[in-house]
């Protein structure tokens, strides 16, 4: 399923919009409530994951455009995209308030963040761009933002690795995670191992700090895919589980049997002994079992210990995506296994892009890009009473103004769940659909169940 097309064919005002409440729509069973609604130039645009929230409320987040920067590669004229943070009003009279921490410039510094961001220790802030970094052939980056000092002031953007498209990987589109020691792991879907029938497969990197303040930090794959069996294109973050091993999903490849294979899911064991290889095993190729999902563009939430939570872009019943539980052997030498928790028909929604969020009672919360009103759709998960038998789902909110919900959802204080969307019914800079019309520059809300 494409992505929404991106190209700017008409220029308009910029017009700062206060925040407002928008009520359900028919067949919505919440409220949303929009944050902040982007613009393009003034403000960024076209956010394609959930901002993070820290320990006071604060939100924050990337726009894929946006901005006052001048970009070079793509279709993507206004601005090269922003880091952003939202603040929540300190009475109820008050708006939240944005705050642009960086505004990427051009080729060289980085253009298109797309893939999230996350916090270390000290509250520097880390993420990836998709083109930029340096020169030609600018295969992307990965950035840290450092707070000021003094409280107020610029943060200080600082780029940790430049992508090459070669065996070092290119294109991040993953987030990135942190493991005990400080280093950062994310996949690149593009470099590695490349033919002229598959494209190129992508890798799973780590990235070391400096062992010298001041130092460069150092870039290893852990592993480079080879389409078949094992997947290609990894576009999800990188999750731990409690023993090191690293899990995440691709695309494409395995054994579907189709030209670019319908995705799996992968687990990367760490070396026993210093110096040693990444062992990757894949646990689930799609297209094993009929309409069990195709293209796992989203990262994996752990339920509890062996037992993993996921979506796929399109297979199930109806070729409209899935909701998915994997689950680990129970013995020794057994096979992971793979259920379908609930297909997607096109009314209750389309496309689940982003990595779902799993509430307190144990209800799984997302979205999809397209279904309810043809526009997207909040939805939740909930578990049934019984083991085995089918999960409820609900429609929490529908979109009617082309909103494009590519992300996934951020749990947060009180239950809200913080989102966001590219598009929108208030008019932007920033791009149109493929019909032509303008899809506005998007939003960031928040809903609660």
């Amino acid at each position: 399923m494409p992505r929404p097309a991106r190209s700017v064919v008409v220029t308009l005002s910029f017009v700062i919009l206060s925040t407002f409440v928008g009520f359900a729509q028919t067949g919505s069973t919440a409220t949303l409530e929009r944050l902040l609604i982007f613009t393009g130039a003034k403000n960024g645009g076209q956010p394609e994951q959930a901002p993070i929230v820290d320990q006071t409320g604060n939100l924050y987040g990337a726009t894929s455009e946006g901005g006052n920067g001048k970009c070079s590669i793509g279709k993507w004229t206004v601005g090269c995209g922003t880091v952003y943070r939202l603040s929540p009003p300190s009475s109820a009279s008050q708006q939240w308030k944005e705050t642009l921490l960086y505004q990427f410039r051009n080729l060289a510094d980085g253009e298109y963040p797309v893939g999230g961001l996350v916090f270390d220790k000290a509250g520097n802030l880390y993420g990836t761009t998709y083109f930029g970094g340096g020169s030609i052939p600018a295969c992307g980056s990965v950035f840290q933002l450092t707070p000021p000092a003094s409280g107020s002031g610029p943060w200080t953007k600082k780029i940790l690795y430049k992508f090459l498209c070669g065996a070092d990987g290119g294109y991040p589109e993953s987030g990135l995670t942190f493991d005990k020691a400080g280093n950062l792991y994310g996949a690149a879907s593009g470099g590695g191992i490349c033919n002229l029938s598959y494209g190129c497969g992508g890798v799973v990197y780590e990235l070391s700090p400096p062992t010298v303040a001041g130092g460069p930090w150092t870039e290893s794959v852990l592993y480079t895919f080879l389409q078949t069996p094992d997947g290609a294109q990894p576009q999800s973050t990188p999750v731990f589980d409690a023993t090191g091993k690293l899990y995440g999903a691709t695309i494409e490849g395995g054994n579907c049997g189709s030209n670019t294979g319908c995705g799996t899911i992968f687990q990367l064991t760490p070396p026993s002994t210093s110096g040693g290889s990444w062992t990757e095993m894949v646990l689930y190729s799609f297209g094993s079992q009929p309409f069990d999902g195709i293209g796992a563009r989203s990262g994996l939430v752990f339920a509890k210990p062996g037992v993993f939570y996921g979506v796929t872009e399109e297979g199930g019943t109806a070729g409209r995506g899935t909701v998915y539980q994997l689950t680990a052997p129970t013995s020794s030498g057994g096979s992971w296994s793979e259920s379908v928790l609930y297909s997607f028909s096109g009314s209750d929604g389309s496309g689940p892009f982003g990595a779902p969020a799993l509430g307190s009672d144990g209800s799984i919360y997302g979205m999809t890009i397209y279904g309810g009103n043809d526009e997207g759709n909040v939805f939740q998960l909930t578990p049934p009473a019984v083991s085995g038998d089918p999960w409820t789902e609900t429609s929490l909110y529908q979109f009617n103004s082309r909103a494009y919900p590519v992300a996934g959802l951020t749990l947060g204080q009180g239950g809200w769940l913080y989102g966001t969307t590219m598009g929108g019914v208030e008019a932007g800079d920033c791009g149109t659909s493929r019909s032509g019309q303008n899809i506005g520059c998007g939003e960031v809300f928040r809903i609660l169940p």
